[in-house]
């Protein structure tokens, strides 16, 4: 069967060099600049900033001559110079005698090309990398529109350095943290007669971790051609399971920017569970490649999912936390920005001192979570960014531009399916205060081959209105109002193996019990179940909350509605259950067999009629 593909390119800007035989040298090469400068605050001194080109880069140009550098700025810079220096040794960080050295007049917001008065000869004998970089001074402004280092998440990241004496006793070059913003804007312009007029690149292949067969597969790459023409006639295989199903035909021009390639991937009749996405090099400037460069990721297949119910959201707080009062706010505009679908969960820990809702079970939470700081959150457990956590930091000052981007990032954006659906119910002993919950649902046929058998379930029982102090921005409240509180993980903390039904195995049902403290007040609890992986990732597969009140209120047989009757209205609802288009109560099942289905329907129209 052949896939129909879809694609679009989205392009950086295009660097332009100034003949055929000239490439630029750097860590990325097209002209993208930083919107926002960084500095070293306070520093007045002297600074050189530059990034440590590998040698594997460097070799390439080998016996090419450096004629130029160009240094892209976000503001202008005095005292400048820029210069190459040959690195002899990584560790500890040795450099030679610099190849180029040479004073900067004047300087631009933006990128600045800097002709050399002494073009130099690239010679990687003995060198293990270069270092390319510039000389200012630092402003004594600490304002950030002061600041010029220009950093841009693009290409592979590379190590910036400065040599300052900072707040050390002496200047040296040191690693002081400006490559976690990107990779720093300055690039070599290298002129030579071998450059080859087509080296195409592929890398970065990301695709869905999971697919609706009938929705299709996304995919993204990144793409760029590092020899000096602009190269117009390639082709990309795509490849689904290792077959060649499609072929992309020149989607776009190539220079020596890396652009990213979006595409979309008909995966039209494949079974459940896990297969392999494919991208390989097929041709280069019309002559086909034999072994071109083949990337593949994994992806999982499915057919049909049930409604999410719930989104989980785990907050990781502490009274003693003194921006975790901002961490809730983020989370509460979340919370109003998805229209209360929202299961949250405050997880309290101990910082400086014994928080009063921190517990064992929720300490060992925060561990198998991997929360290293307050505030934080988890949202379905989902990894950002193949993070090797699913908590991230929420204690931002623009609570509803962090909130619409945890908004997208988590949840639109975020595809798990929900192959299975929970139903909740439950009995109080009023003599013991033995809470017994029934935690039962439907899975569909391909749940097994989508998620395997390292599943489980977690609940937890939350509480609403508790007043404690709180530590806000350096200031202790007293009677601070603290919301959806852990008391209880009534399943394990790594979550009870579901217990299928011998005679359907697509039907689980788990009972748990746990014991209501004195101290709790039960009309402000909760119980929040959620399905979820096991293992590396604890991505939620589907989440159900309910009140305990609502959990405890005896239920009339065919009253789906919950108005005390059963009427017309109750039955289209149950209509809509058994096609799965609203989640399951088990009001509806009067036949007790844990489905919905036309029996179930007849029996609440006799109902309905007095039968």
């Amino acid at each position: 069967m052949r896939r129909y593909i879809l694609w679009l390119l989205l392009m950086f800007s295009m660097v332009c060099v100034n003949a055929q035989n000239q490439l630029y040298m750097g860590p990325y090469t097209s002209d993208a600049l930083a919107s926002t400068g960084v500095g070293l605050k306070n520093c007045t001194e002297l600074i050189k900033v530059g990034t440590l080109l590998p040698i594997d880069l460097v070799q390439r140009f080998e016996g090419a001559q450096v004629k130029a550098i160009r240094i892209g700025l976000c503001a202008p810079i005095t005292e400048g110079a820029v210069f190459v220096y040959p690195v002899t040794k990584l560790a500890p960080l040795t450099l030679g005698e610099p190849w180029i050295w040479q004073e900067v007049a004047s300087t631009v917001n933006g990128w600045n090309l800097v002709q050399l008065d002494t073009p130099c000869t690239v010679n990687t004998e003995g060198i293990v990398g270069l270092m390319l970089g510039y000389q200012y001074r630092q402003t004594t402004s600490s304002a950030s529109s002061d600041y010029p280092i220009s950093l841009v998440e693009e290409g592979d990241l590379l190590k910036t350095y400065a040599y300052c004496q900072l707040n050390y006793s002496s200047a040296k070059w040191r690693d002081v943290g400006l490559g976690s913003y990107g990779n720093l804007s300055v690039q070599a312009l290298v002129e030579g007669d071998d450059f080859i007029a087509y080296d195409m690149r592929m890398s970065d292949l990301h695709v869905d971790n999971y697919a609706q067969v009938d929705s299709g597969l996304n995919f993204t790459a990144t793409l760029s051609n590092q020899g000096t023409q602009t190269l117009v006639d390639y082709a990309i295989d795509v490849l689904v399971d290792g077959e060649v199903t499609d072929q992309l035909v020149s989607p776009g021009a190539l220079t020596n920017a890396e652009v990213t390639l979006m595409g979309h991937c008909s995966i039209e009749g494949l079974t459940a569970g896990s297969h392999d996405f494919g991208l390989r090099i097929a041709s280069v400037g019309g002559e086909p490649v034999a072994d071109g460069t083949l990337l593949t990721a994994h992806f999982k297949a499915y057919t049909d999912a049930f409604p999410r119910q719930k989104q989980l959201v785990e907050q990781f707080t502490s009274q003693y936390c003194t921006h975790c009062p901002l961490g809730e706010q983020v989370l509460d505009a979340v919370d109003k920005l998805r229209n209360g679908d929202v299961a949250w969960v405050a997880i309290h820990g101990n910082m400086t001192g014994t928080d009063v809702f921190s517990t064992q079970e929720s300490e060992q939470m925060i561990s198998l979570l991997g929360v290293n700081s307050f505030p934080q959150a988890a949202f379905n457990r989902y990894n950002p960014n193949g993070s090797s956590s699913p908590a991230i930091p929420i204690g931002f000052s623009d609570v509803q531009l962090a909130a619409q981007a945890i908004n997208n990032e988590f949840f639109e954006n975020n595809i798990m399916p929900a192959l299975a659906n929970i139903r909740l119910s439950g009995t109080l002993d009023q003599s013991t205060n033995l809470l017994t919950v029934k935690v039962e649902g439907d899975a569909t046929g391909e749940f097994q081959d989508v998620f395997g058998n390292s599943v489980g379930l977690t609940v937890y029982l939350v509480e609403d209105s508790l007043v404690s102090r709180q530590l806000n921005n350096g200031t202790w409240i007293q009677q601070y109002v603290h919301n959806h509180v852990l008391r209880d993980v009534v399943s394990a903390t790594t979550g009870d193996a579901l217990l299928w039904s011998q005679d359907n195995s697509h039907h689980y049902a788990n009972t748990l019990q746990t014991t209501l403290r004195q101290e709790w007040i039960l009309r402000n609890m909760s119980l929040v179940a959620f399905v979820h992986r096991k293992g590396s990732t604890r991505e939620v597969i589907n989440c159900a909350m309910v009140s305990l009140p609502k959990l405890l209120e005896p239920t009339v047989s065919g009253d789906v509605t919950g108005d005390a009757k059963v009427d017309i209205a109750d039955i289209n609802a149950a209509i809509d259950m058994m096609l799965g288009k609203a989640e399951k109560s088990d009001a509806a099942d009067i036949t007790g067999d844990g489905n919905i289905d036309i029996a179930d329907i007849n029996a609440m129209i006799d109902i309905m009629l007095g039968k």
